[in-house]
């Protein structure tokens, strides 16, 4: 089957991915250099090409390692970049003050490591219940003009569930909610299972709750030791977008030959939608990095992605 114009092909199917994007997941404390970055690489691209951001809603600010984000905070970034888009926004990783606790303290069977990232998230975004998120996303929606998207953890959106909420994902044109596997852990309201497998995510989740779609975490599977290409095989026709980084959450190497091998797989999935990807790196992985190479790094990644669109 030979792909036509947009890297679509004649079944109406979508090959690999049509757009890419970077998360502020890294930039957290200097979250409107992402801003630049992207402006700047954007410039001479039409609307429908340009490269796109996905915010982390920092809440609690931390001098020097994060920063907090308002939605009159982006406005102002967002004139200052007028080549600059926001099309997502990461819902908090935990539902309320409760589930911060029990990930933190309580029987989660988590690691340190990520009882460690539970408690930043404390002092980080704080739960979804502060509502700063969802807020952020439907004044971006009104400020662009244009529809912003959320994605949310699979264990958040049990959260809102439980609570009738639902529906308040997609107040105020917010559009799509799409629903992300995390890394398993031990909770009251969902099993491991539920809470990772993107195959029982998409069954009990994605079509049972009419959602949009699905963000498939592969830096998530990656950091489990998991294969992404039998998950996509059975995922193609609700996945909308995907997170990548390496194992460890670190910037990718281009030139490994793993990192290749996996990107030239994943230019050849047949989605049923247009599907973006976004690297996802952590704060660490830029230490040491100067204001040019950050720069290079989302860069590399964006020339990476259209390669593959040209050659679809």
């Amino acid at each position: 089957m030979s792909p036509i114009e947009g890297g679509r092909t004649e079944r109406g199917e979508y090959l690999g991915f049509q757009n890419s994007e970077v998360t502020t997941s890294a930039w957290l404390k200097r979250p409107e250099e992402v801003f630049a970055i992207v402006d700047e690489l954007n410039k001479g691209l039409p609307a429908d090409k340009r490269h796109g951001i996905e915010i982390y809603p920092m809440y609690f600010p931390l001098p020097g390692i994060t920063e907090r984000i308002t939605p009159e905070k982006v406005a102002k970034w967002l004139k200052r970049y007028p080549n600059a888009q926001v099309d997502r926004v990461h819902l908090n990783f935990n539902y309320d003050w409760q589930e911060l606790f029990w990930r933190a303290f309580g029987n989660s069977k988590e690691s340190l490591g990520r009882r460690y990232k539970r408690v930043a998230d404390m002092v980080g975004t704080g739960p979804a219940t502060n509502n700063n998120g969802l807020h952020l996303a439907r004044e971006l929606t009104y400020i662009q003009d244009r529809p912003v998207g959320v994605n949310v953890h699979s264990n958040v959106l049990a959260g809102f569930v439980k609570e009738r909420r639902l529906g308040e994902l997609r107040e105020g044109g917010v559009s799509p909610v799409l629903v992300e596997n995390e890394h398993p852990f031990n909770s009251p309201r969902l099993t491991p299972e539920q809470i990772s497998n993107p195959l029982v995510i998409k069954e009990e989740m994605v079509k049972r709750y009419n959602l949009d779609g699905m963000l498939l975490g592969i830096d998530h599977l990656a950091t489990e030791g998991r294969d992404p290409f039998p998950i996509l095989e059975q995922t193609a026709d609700v996945v909308r977008a995907v997170h990548v980084a390496d194992r460890m959450h670190r910037v990718l190497d281009f030139e490994d030959p793993q990192t290749r091998k996996l990107f030239d797989g994943l230019s050849k999935i047949r989605f049923s939608n247009p599907v973006s990807c976004a690297i996802d790196y952590s704060v660490s992985s830029l230490h040491g990095m100067t204001k040019a190479q950050r720069f290079d790094t989302v860069k590399r990644f964006f020339e990476v992605i259209d390669y593959y669109k040209r050659r679809a």
